[in-house]
């Protein structure tokens, strides 16, 4: 790779981070580009010759999180025995960006409607492996069932992320509410778990 390619490579993962890190402080919504491209130290048209649009940039981010995030699960599938195991490493991964993904369940329902498309396609990819492992487990749930637990799940922890202010002053809303969800959710499945979350 020649140096000019390696540099744009480094440009771009730079802007990327620096866009993460101001998205979680100021939101995705009320972060100006300028101050993306002002805090990462390059030149404002610099950020629009890697990124198309703002919304372009918001989804690369979001793409890398839940593309870690979803490697994660993919890996934890062929260890983990049970759901429950994995839903409690997956909320361990939450614990870990909630910062993140907490500013991201405020604003979503704010966004421009073809980026909530993308990113409910994004977020469709997460609950696909928990559909796969419940459907593997629990033969007697049908497909319906399956569908309304993960609903449950997913707006349950959306719901303490997007209102962790009313619930917690520091520290993460999910930790608090960690084996509640998992206990929960394991009824609602038929799966039994004892696990405490720390």
């Amino acid at each position: 790779m020649n140096k000019r390619v390696q540099q744009k490579r480094e440009t771009r993962n730079l802007l990327l981070k620096t866009a993460k890190q101001c998205f979680v402080q100021d939101g995705f919504l009320n972060t100006p580009v300028g101050k993306i491209s002002a805090e990462a130290g390059v030149a404002h048209g610099t950020l629009f010759s890697h990124f198309k649009n703002k919304d372009t940039l918001i989804l690369e981010v979001i793409d890398i999180e839940m593309g870690e995030i979803g490697e994660a699960i993919q890996d934890l599938l062929n260890q983990a025995e049970e759901v429950c195991d994995i839903l409690y490493q997956y909320l361990t991964l939450i614990i870990q960006e909630e910062p993140f993904f907490a500013v991201l369940a405020k604003e979503t329902p704010f966004y421009s409607i073809e980026l909530r498309r993308k990113l409910i396609f994004r977020d469709s990819v997460i609950r696909s492996y928990f559909f796969q492992k419940i459907s593997e487990e629990n033969i007697e749930l049908s497909k319906g069932e399956i569908t309304s637990a993960l609903n449950w799940l997913f707006g349950t922890i959306n719901y303490y992320l997007a209102n962790k202010e009313m619930y917690v002053q520091t520290g993460s809303v999910i930790e608090k509410f960690c084996t509640s969800i998992i206990k929960t959710f394991g009824k609602i499945i038929g799966d039994v778990y004892e696990k405490n979350c720390n």
